[in-house]
């Protein structure tokens, strides 16, 4: 007997597409293979917590295999920090159990409810991208189910083409059982972080340029509906692991971060609401409020997953969902650079977010 199956309607965090896909919920690794060798799909993906803003874990009319069961921890290395686990074990799984005993996760997304075979699958980028690279940077090996049923292990030495066809492969070359990867050691739950606002492009350019180096972290909001000589105006906020002599006195655990209280949209919101004047009207308040203070101490849930702050809150784009697009360009080409602003400015269609 397979695991049971059950046709349901999915779609990524950004809720388009919606795909009709049949869905394995496996417990045990031994399950997951019987469903390749017993069942009849043209063919499987794998899905985690489903945050991918596009289709990667989506597979209309064919095997969606979920890994909510498949989330173990399997061992962990206290002295190099490195730590075997199953996809499916997400990103507050691994802080909920390390931060504690002072490692870090070695580079995480702008929300940390993602797993690990979704963090290889997508080669997830994080704030630190300048100077420690994509999570496949820390990743040392892994297993993965063929869809011959075979399972084979992957490293840098071993099977090395299907390691790097897999890093960033979305989950198209297998499926990925365990995963063994580099935890980072931390002193504390903060970051102190140097606020600094730019007027404009060159400006955010320049300061990337000559300081960005002196930062483990770094990331700039930008204001995507400014125009003329407020082009490329923003806000940027760069910072490093905070040491446990750092934090005020009397703090006396430096892992406990302060419980806050997190909101949800509670429904689909109208669309009118996201509009260029609305949203225009915040990008300038946002901006105007923002503070050029240097060295505040900030949480890691704080400044790493700013968007995790409000629940569902992928409801506020309407029920026709959103699309994300994630554009790459050199930062000396600042004509590109320029043209695209100008373009998403004048088309009204920014970034919500």
């Amino acid at each position: 007997m397979t695991e049971a199956v059950n046709t349901q309607t999915l779609s990524g965090w950004g809720r388009f597409p919606r795909e009709e896909c049949h869905v394995y919920r496996p417990e045990k690794r031994i399950s997951l293979e019987r469903i390749f060798a017993e069942d009849k799909q043209p063919d499987y993906i794998a899905r985690g917590l489903g945050r991918s803003y596009g289709d990667p874990a989506l597979n209309r009319d064919g095997g969606v295999i979920s890994f909510a069961r498949l989330n173990r921890i399997l061992e962990f290395d206290e002295k190099s920090g490195v730590v075997n686990c199953e996809a499916g074990v997400t990103f507050p799984d691994l802080l909920d159990t390390f931060l504690p005993r002072g490692f870090f996760i070695p580079v995480t997304p702008g929300t940390k409810f993602i797993t690990i075979g979704g963090a290889i699958a997508n080669d997830v980028h994080g704030k630190n991208h300048h100077r420690d690279g994509s999570f496949g940077h820390s990743l040392i090996s892994f297993e993965m189910l063929l869809v011959s049923g075979e399972v084979v292990a992957c490293s840098r030495e071993e099977n090395a083409d299907l390691f790097w066809a897999t890093v960033g492969g979305i989950g198209l070359t297998g499926i990925l059982l365990t995963a063994r990867f580099q935890l980072r050691r931390v002193e504390s739950a903060y970051i102190v972080v140097d606020y600094q606002k730019t007027r404009d492009l060159d400006g955010v350019l320049s300061a990337i340029d000559e300081d960005d180096e002196k930062y483990q972290y770094s990331v700039a909001w930008i204001d995507c509906l400014a125009r003329g000589r407020n082009l490329g105006r923003a806000v940027l906020m760069r910072g490093n692991h905070a040491s446990a002599s750092s934090l005020p006195p009397g703090r006396s655990d430096p892992f406990v971060m302060k419980d806050k209280f997190k909101p949800t949209v509670p429904f689909d919101l109208p669309q009118i609401l996201l509009n260029s004047v609305t949203m225009g009207a915040f990008n300038k308040l946002y901006y105007a409020l923002s503070s050029g203070k240097e060295g505040k101490l900030v949480d890691c849930d704080s400044y790493f997953f700013p968007l995790d702050v409000i629940h569902d809150w992928n409801r506020g784009y309407g029920k026709r969902g959103f699309v994300q697009y994630q554009v790459t360009v050199p930062l000396t080409e600042r004509q590109g650079l320029v043209e695209l602003l100008e373009s998403v400015s004048a088309s009204g269609r920014a970034s919500f977010l």
